[in-house]
């Protein structure tokens, strides 16, 4: 009944080493051995029009496969302003094509590398997958990174055409930064660059999450309660639905009752669930699971309810069991009222 914040592994992804395709490169051709789904693309070759993510990945990657939702969600959201993802793996047709047929929502482009030549070029110098590019509609390389962490946020800025790449540049060397400061296990100079980063991306979830685990680690309550405070002002001004949602079931589900402040949780779940008209499978949940951190089970399980109506097919398990477990402790409420116990 939990949803996964990204971790240190992440942040690690974030900041690789110096890559060898930067921002503001033009993008490189791509080269495919086959298209598993979507009609061939290639953002090398722009129309002026059409913005490009290109992902690379691997089916046997727990943090690929993590991604894909979120992926899918990007295509569907950015479907009408000439966006078009594509995840390219380097594994044969024979492995990436069953793979994808069982996958229940993988809503955009997938191809099969021709012998790493697109891998090779692309991803020379990256550290691991899933990592991330966009190309603008002008076919140059606007930001790369890891797919969950400051994508959405990129592409957004790349769409409207207020994307700056100066400060982009900036994140990507203070995320060097952040790299060098995690290998030596600096906590104070951590949370240094990661202050820094959220004055750079004040949006983005990962940020605050690398913060909040920091601040666990030293037993700091006051500095927890006080970031996400920050944080759910600065998601709120932006109406950014994803970290809204992130924040919510963070506070809700945090094992120590002292750092819950349910009347945040509570306002960021309702923003996240208002911001997707209630359309959104992964809002409703955490907006239910607030519901029933309070206390208001009825409430819970009506909520629990449309996140199943507004799951895909193949992503309804872990929700009906969330609501077999809210009606559960209704019923067991309404037992020991009844006995008086």
């Amino acid at each position: 009944m939990g949803k996964k914040a990204v971790g240190l592994g992440v942040v690690l992804l974030l900041a690789s080493a110096a890559w060898a395709l930067d921002m503001g490169d033009k993008a490189p051709p791509l080269h495919i051995a086959k298209w598993i789904k979507g009609d061939p693309v290639d953002p090398s070759k722009p129309d002026g029009k059409t913005t490009y993510v290109v992902e690379f990945w691997a089916t046997w990657c727990p943090p690929c496969r993590q991604s894909i939702p979120h992926l899918s969600g990007i295509q569907e959201r950015f479907k009408d302003k000439s966006v078009v993802v594509i995840g390219i793996s380097t594994e044969d047709a024979a492995t990436v094509a069953p793979f994808v047929a069982k996958q229940p929502k993988m809503d955009y482009h997938v191809a099969v590398d021709d012998a790493q030549k697109t891998s090779n070029v692309w991803m020379e110098g990256v550290g691991g997958i899933p990592h991330a590019f966009i190309v603008d509609k002008n076919g140059v390389v606007c930001w790369t990174g890891h797919p969950m962490a400051g994508l959405d946020e990129a592409l957004e800025g790349i769409v409207a055409g207020t994307f700056d790449m100066a400060t982009a540049k900036k994140i990507t060397a203070k995320k060097d930064e952040l790299q060098k400061a995690l290998q030596s296990r600096d906590i104070e100079k951590i949370l240094t660059v990661v202050d820094e980063l959220i004055k750079l991306e004040p949006t983005v979830y990962q940020h605050y999450d690398l913060k909040l685990k920091i601040l666990n680690y030293k037993k700091d309550t006051t500095g927890i309660v006080k970031t996400r405070k920050e944080a759910a002002q600065a998601f709120l001004k932006a109406k950014a639905q994803g970290a809204l949602n992130n924040l919510a079931w963070a506070v809700a589900t945090d094992d120590d009752l002292s750092r819950r402040d349910l009347d945040l949780a509570l306002t960021c779940a309702q923003k996240a669930v208002d911001l997707t008209e209630r359309k959104s499978s992964a809002d409703l949940d955490t907006l239910a699971r607030v519901y029933y951190a309070i206390g208001l089970l009825d409430k819970a399980i009506s909520t629990q309810q449309e996140a199943i109506a507004a799951a895909a097919e193949g992503q309804k398990g872990d929700l009906q069991n969330n609501l077999k477990f809210y009606e559960s402790v209704k019923a067991l409420r309404a037992k020991l009222m009844r006995s008086g116990k």
